[in-house]
């Protein structure tokens, strides 16, 4: 059985998984009232994720949207790009941060480590 998400984030920080619990869930409820109420739709709630929560965790929320639009998580076939992963909205967003490549550089070798994904 492999291990919840929330006992990660406990052994990497030190928190408490009731507070871990409760902090996620308020975070992702601001996040899809965001989603809700702003004309930018998604891309306003990435765009609030970056400015509350870093360009790595509006990474990893625009990775998650990107499945939503490819339908699936299966190894990208040859010829695509790590680009091809994100809608261009999402990705001209967190493009104009110098970390960005650095991210998907160990995003995807993060990917390659627990799966075989290859880039």
């Amino acid at each position: 059985m492999s291990e919840s998400i929330i006992d990660k984030i406990s052994a990497q920080t030190g928190c408490d998984g009731r507070k871990i619990a409760e902090i996620v869930t308020i975070a992702l409820r601001e996040l899809h009232m965001v989603s809700a109420t702003d004309s930018y739709v998604t891309t306003g709630a990435l765009m609030k994720c970056r400015s509350n929560f870093g360009s790595e965790a509006a990474y990893h929320l625009g990775g998650i949207l990107g499945y939503q639009d490819d339908g699936t998580n299966e190894t990208i076939e040859p010829g695509y790009t790590s680009e091809s992963l994100m809608p261009e909205t999402m990705l001209r967003l967190l493009g104009h941060d110098p970390q960005i490549e650095d991210i998907k550089a160990r995003w995807f070798q993060y990917l390659q480590s627990q799966r075989g994904f290859k880039k």
